[in-house]
């Protein structure tokens, strides 16, 4: 088991690796999709407006967590030992 020291010690470094990851490789990666992806951001922005239209709420910025969530709740409902519907509500949380 890991001591105070040590877990402060691995904290900080793994927040040191994930700064290093945000700004080096996420930031790369992302102006990379976004420019190949230009084209399609009037489309994209379309279907958000209409999604926000129909449920009067802007919620575009929760759907893929919500449906992950909702898919979690409904395999979890088939079967109370399934992984799978833990794997969802992970993701669900993380997105939300």
């Amino acid at each position: 088991m890991l001591g105070f020291k040590q877990l402060t010690i691995l904290t900080g470094l793994f927040v040191i690796l994930c700064l290093i990851s945000a700004y080096f490789i996420d930031y790369q990666v992302v102006s990379l999709v976004n420019s190949e992806a230009r084209p399609l951001q009037p489309v994209v922005a379309q279907l958000t407006s209409y999604t926000d239209i129909v449920t009067g709420y802007t919620v575009s910025k929760y759907l893929v967590g919500g449906l992950a969530l909702i898919g979690g709740i409904v395999l979890l409902a088939m079967d109370k030992t399934m992984n799978r519907a833990k794997y969802l509500f992970f993701i669900a949380l993380t997105s939300l």
